[in-house]
């Protein structure tokens, strides 16, 4: 008996039915499906500067760097779990999920990180008191191997009787089903703080059916990888949104009846037209009592959509709400969610998903 091929990935499949619809797609419906930004002639409209006031809390130097590069981010092999190991769920995991974060982050070799990575288990353990090694990365991302299992069932099928014809029709034929599952937790450190910002648990499933002779064993490999796949693809775009590069508010231009802001995000930083983006601005919040300094809070104002004015460094941003819109200062926040673009929305309508 071979061993079954491993699984194909429902990204996979949607992909190959986008490109085949995609085809009989008219050349208008493509050309409009992100509709929503301004094209560079209207931008050019939006002529009389607009002074804005100062955000309450300003960004620093390097924070406004930031915002002009891809956000750099290292992946951690994770430690040896007894129901991962012998199936490289391990590798799969982190090979899966730097496919993903690779598409809108700058990812790290691992060798460059070394002293980090023996940081970050200190940090761990509560005794590290931050990372003071070279400049490699922005976050640092650590994958925690959960639970990985698999069963097998066998079904006798099942049939009914037409009762104009007499024949037996069948519904479903006997043979074994076999699950995969796969449970994991992807730690975010911010650096060099080594500040544990985010936590998130990971969980994917996958199914081998009407299979005609008994795998048990064979089978069980095929399926826990294909599970570790799926469960970093189900939470892709979060995963991806988590390192969004912030960029900063700088400038803002009016034609009269509104205005489009300029922001320190561009093509290096990944944006491109019709990009959702959220507005925030900083607030000092309610004093910690065991620091004593007020806590920061980021309120957010208005959302809008990246316009086709992109530079290398900076683009132009439109509004959703024109009344909300006038609460923008320079300094501002602008967070972009790199999740829904042109090709997902084509995409999701293909597939119905």
């Amino acid at each position: 008996m071979t061993l079954p091929r491993p699984l194909p990935s429902p990204v996979d499949a949607r992909r190959r039915t986008l490109l085949g619809g995609c085809a009989s797609l008219p050349l208008g419906t493509l050309l409009t499906a992100c509709g929503g930004t301004l094209d560079k002639v209207k931008v050019a409209t939006f002529n009389s500067p607009v002074q804005l006031p100062d955000a309450a809390i300003m960004p620093t130097t390097k924070q406004l760097e930031m915002g002009d590069r891809r956000v750099r981010v290292v992946v951690f092999q994770p430690d040896d779990n007894a129901s991962a190991r012998g199936h490289n769920l391990p590798q799969i995991a982190v090979r899966e999920l730097e496919s993903q974060l690779g598409r809108t982050c700058e990812i790290v070799d691992r060798s460059l990180a070394n002293a980090l990575d023996k940081e970050l288990k200190l940090a761990e353990m509560s005794t590290s008191k931050g990372y003071l090694g070279p400049d490699v990365a922005d976050f640092a991302v650590k994958l925690v191997m959960g639970v990985a299992s698999w069963g097998a069932a066998y079904s006798q099928g099942s049939s009914y009787v037409d009762k104009k014809t007499g024949r037996t029709m069948i519904t479903s034929r006997p043979g074994w089903t076999y699950q995969g599952r796969s449970k994991m937790t992807v730690r975010v450190y911010e650096i060099p703080s080594l500040r544990l910002v985010e936590s998130i648990e990971l969980e994917g499933n996958a199914q081998l059916s009407e299979q005609p002779y008994d795998l048990r064993q064979q089978a069980a490999p095929g399926l826990t990888q294909a599970a570790t796949q799926k469960a970093v693809e189900a939470k892709s775009e979060e995963l991806r949104n988590e390192f969004t590069p912030r960029g900063y508010i700088t400038a803002a231009r009016s034609n009269g009846k509104e205005s489009i802001f300029k922001i320190t995000m561009g093509k290096r930083a990944g944006v491109k037209p019709g990009n959702p983006v959220e507005i925030y601005t900083l607030r000092a919040g309610e004093v910690d009592l065991r620091t004593k300094k007020p806590s920061v809070e980021e309120v957010l104002i208005v959302k809008g959509r990246i316009s086709e004015q992109i530079s290398d460094s900076d683009a132009w941003i439109t509004v959703d709400d024109a009344k909300a819109g006038a609460q923008i200062r320079r300094g501002d926040i602008v967070k972009v969610n790199f999740g829904t673009g042109f090709w997902d929305k084509a995409r999701d309508r293909l597939t119905g998903s």
